[in-house]
C-alpha cells in the first residue's frame, strides 16, 4: 500500500466505497486530503478529479459555484436552464449527508444533490411530475452544477451516475428526475444513465413563467424487475417531435432506449404487446 493510499484509507466511512482509481500524472498535482471519502476519481487533461461527500463546511465553495453557473446561464440567455437556488436551500442540502462535489485542486467545481420523495417533504421531489412512483422509497436527482470551464468533459455524466449508486446504497427503489427541453446537456446525461422518460410537460412557474420550453421528467427503477414483451417501436426526436412524443406517452407507449445521432438525442418509444 503505498503512502498515499495509507492516508486516505483510514478516512473512508462504511456507507460510501470507492468505486475508482488513483490515477497519477506527470505534472505535480496539489491534492486535497479531505475527511469525506472519495466516491470516484476521472482525469480531465492532467489533472485528478475526486467526487466527495460535503459537508456545510463547503457552503461558501458551493455558493460560489452557483454564482459562476448562474452568471454564465443567465450571459448566454438560458436562465429556463435551471431554477436558481438560495444560500439556504443549498445549506438544507448540505446538511442533509446527499450531497456530492468534484474537487479539481482543492476547488469545488463540481456539485450534486440527491434528494428523497416523501409525503412529509413534498418540496424535495421534481416540480411538476406526477406521483407514478413510491413517494417513501424514491430518490431525486435534484440541483447539479458544473463550473462553466469544466462543462462538456463529462463531469455532469459522472454526478449523474454517482448520485445513482448513492441511492442504491441508500435502499432507495427507484430514482426520478427532471430538465428543461433546451437543457440538453442535463437531459442527454439522464439517458445515457440509463433513466427513461416518462412524462413531458410545460415548464413549471417555478423555473421560469415565461419560458416556452419544456419540462422532461425522467426514472429509472433500481430493483430489478421482469421483462416486458413488446410489439412495435418507435424511434422519436424528442424535440422536434414534442407533440407526437406527449401524444404516444399518453397512449402508454414507453420510452425503452435511447441512441445518438451527430449532437441529438433520439428516443426508442415501445409498445405492449396486446
Amino acid at each position: 500500500m503505498s503512502p498515499l493510499h495509507r492516508v486516505v484509507q483510514p478516512l473512508l466511512k462504511p456507507q460510501l466505497t470507492r468505486c475508482g482509481f488513483f490515477i497519477f500524472t506527470r505534472e505535480p498535482m496539489n491534492i486535497e486530503i479531505t475527511d469525506t471519502p472519495p466516491l470516484s476519481k476521472t482525469p480531465i487533461g492532467n489533472s485528478l478529479h475526486d467526487c466527495v461527500s460535503l459537508t456545510i463546511e463547503h457552503i461558501d465553495a458551493v455558493e460560489h459555484l452557483s454564482q459562476a453557473v448562474w452568471d454564465d446561464l443567465e450571459a448566454n440567455g438560458h436562465k429556463d436552464f435551471v431554477s436558481r437556488k438560495h444560500r439556504h436551500e443549498f445549506e438544507d442540502y448540505l446538511v442533509s449527508g446527499r450531497s456530492m462535489g468534484i474537487f479539481v485542486f482543492g476547488q469545488v467545481i463540481g456539485f450534486g444533490y440527491l434528494g428523497r420523495t416523501s409525503t412529509t417533504i413534498p418540496d424535495d421531489g421534481v416540480p411538476g411530475m406526477a406521483a407514478i412512483y413510491d413517494p417513501q422509497n424514491t430518490a431525486v436527482l435534484r440541483t447539479a452544477l458544473v463550473h462553466p470551464e469544466y462543462q462538456r468533459r463529462g463531469l455532469g455524466l459522472l454526478l449523474v451516475k454517482e448520485r445513482i449508486a448513492l441511492a442504491r446504497r441508500l435502499g432507495h427503489t427507484a430514482v426520478v428526475s427532471g430538465a428543461s427541453s433546451p437543457n440538453t446537456k442535463s437531459w442527454h446525461n439522464l439517458l445515457r444513465a440509463a433513466m427513461r422518460l416518462v412524462q413531458v410537460g410545460d415548464l413549471p412557474p417555478s423555473i421560469s413563467a415565461d419560458s416556452r420550453a419544456k419540462a422532461f421528467y425522467f426514472h429509472k427503477d433500481l430493483v430489478e424487475k421482469p421483462a416486458m414483451s413488446f410489439s412495435r417501436q418507435r424511434i422519436i426526436d424528442p424535440i422536434e417531435e414534442y407533440d407526437l412524443l406527449r401524444s404516444l406517452l399518453d397512449r402508454g407507449w414507453i420510452n425503452t432506449a435511447s441512441k445518438s445521432k451527430g449532437n441529438k438525442m433520439l428516443l426508442i418509444l415501445s409498445k405492449h404487446q396486446e
